[in-house]
């Protein structure tokens, strides 16, 4: 079980983030009975490959300064 801090550490992401991947369903966290969350290794390998996917390189070029 991850701490969420490992998690966001993984993935290259924040901790706001997270939360948001949470509220929408993307990952779901164990909840212990002090209330802190705790994320299984196969869900988080399963978000990253997601992640990665988003990914979008864009290029644009440009031939005249008027453009």
């Amino acid at each position: 079980m991850l701490r969420p801090k490992e998690v966001c550490q993984r993935l290259g992401i924040s901790y706001r983030t997270l939360q948001e991947y949470v509220k929408k369903g993307y990952i779901k966290p164990e909840r212990l009975p002090s209330g802190k969350m705790r994320f299984r290794e196969e869900d988080v390998e399963r978000l990253a490959g997601i992640i990665r996917k988003k990914k979008v390189v864009l290029y644009a070029r440009i031939i005249r300064r008027t453009q």
